[in-house]
């Protein structure tokens, strides 16, 4: 018999539907990252050192994204009157 730790059943909920992933992401480095062949399967393998990076530089980040200065300077932009409606790539 499994123990629980709560006596409300278990259920089930779908997942959130994924949409389109828009987010900027920034290579940080591709040291310490490589891939790996497990039961014919390709996997990625992340050593130590790159989790240990990614740590810092997030919480470097967070850090001053939080900064009273930053969001007051971000406060202090002025909002596009007119916005552009093409976009030059």
């Amino acid at each position: 018999m499994a123990l629980s730790l709560s006596n409300k059943p278990s259920v089930y909920q779908t997942p959130f539907a994924l949409s389109k992933d828009e987010s900027d992401d920034v290579l940080r480095s591709r040291e310490h990252a490589s891939v790996a062949k497990c039961n014919c399967q390709s996997m990625l393998k992340v050593e130590l050192q790159a989790q240990t990076r990614l740590a810092q530089q997030a919480f470097h980040d967070a850090a001053f994204m939080l900064r009273v200065s930053h969001q007051k300077q971000v406060a202090a932009i002025p909002p596009d009157r007119e916005p552009a409606t093409t976009i030059n790539t």
